[in-house]
């Protein structure tokens, strides 16, 4: 982890500046576009912690903890892709960025992101949803984005790492002076779950000839047959394969 680019969290209201610095300005310009992931060695596109310093409850927590009962995308493609886990994928992103907000596009899952630039706070009555309530400012060259009311209740879906829903997920996206690579370092503070903070790292290139496709899926049900499997997509799937 590049000390460097320590993330400094706070809950203070998010505040916009008038007056872009000229860092600033280049960034703005610079963010929008598509991106592809970046392997980290042979399997891994994030940098993790070793270990997840776990407190007593969320130990039993990840212990009992078994991904096809609790992972909803082991059934059902189409469930909705989460934040964190969305910041673990492979697939291309786009990053659109207008005066009052950001928006970002995941493949995964057909996903997409709102970091609003223009509002503090969440809220009172702000709701919990798969990619949570995330606010952003620009400091200098770097955008730091602050996202709470993610529902959880693992910090990746398929891993079992709990996550509450008092966690906060702090990002920091930047670019070397020179570079194209889209850096990434994100901490996750939960309290209930983690004795210390969690630091987690990535990067990004950008791509001219990739595009952010339609995520095609496919229903098998619900465990409970409250819902039947999607038999007319997965058809339409593997005719469109010929």
């Amino acid at each position: 982890m590049n000390t460097r680019h320590s993330l400094a969290i706070t809950t203070a209201a998010v505040t916009v500046c008038a007056s872009p610095t000229l860092a600033q300005d280049a960034a703005i310009h610079d963010f929008p576009g598509v991106y592809v992931g970046v392997w980290v060695g042979a399997v891994e596109i994030i940098t993790a912690p070793e270990v997840y310093p776990m407190t007593a409850a969320a130990r039993q927590a990840f212990e009992a903890f078994d991904p096809f009962v609790s992972d909803p995308r082991r059934v059902d493609d189409c469930a909705p892709e989460k934040v964190p886990t969305l910041l673990w994928s492979a697939n291309p992103i786009e990053i659109d960025v207008q005066a009052d907000r950001i928006d970002i596009r995941y493949e995964e899952g057909g996903s997409s992101r709102v970091i609003w630039l223009d509002r503090g706070s969440p809220p009172a009555d702000q709701p919990y949803t798969a990619v949570g309530y995330s606010v952003g400012r620009w400091e200098d060259d770097a955008l730091v984005v602050q996202t709470t009311h993610m529902e959880g209740p693992t910090i990746v879906n398929d891993l079992g790492h709990p996550l509450s829903r008092n966690a906060v997920l702090t990002e920091r996206y930047w670019k070397e002076p020179g570079e194209t690579t889209l850096r990434l370092e994100f901490q996750i503070d939960d309290p209930a779950n983690y004795t210390e903070t969690l630091q987690f790292s990535r990067i990004w290139e950008p791509s001219d000839t990739e595009q952010v496709q339609p995520w095609e899926c496919f229903s098998l049900g619900t465990r409970d047959d409250s819902e039947p499997p999607d038999f007319d997509e997965l058809t339409r799937m593997l005719e469109a394969l010929d």
